[in-house]
């Protein structure tokens, strides 16, 4: 939280989305073509190596910009 009241949100265009998830792919934890974020659960709780699809990152990126 401390960076996004820093810093402000970064503006993020509808139009962003695919260039985004093309990026996700280049990442080390992902497996077998697989893309894998490590997901907060709570304070001091993460969840790791969970395959994330590119339908679920359209929907948080939409979330994100509005």
């Amino acid at each position: 939280m401390y960076s996004f009241f820093s810093f402000g949100k970064i503006p993020l265009h509808e139009s962003d989305f695919e260039a985004i998830i093309g990026l996700t792919r280049q990442d080390k934890k992902n497996r077998a073509g697989q893309v894998r974020f490590a997901l907060l659960d709570g304070l001091g709780a993460c969840r790791f190596d969970v395959p994330v699809t590119p339908r679920d990152m359209r929907a948080a990126l939409g979330y994100y910009a509005g």
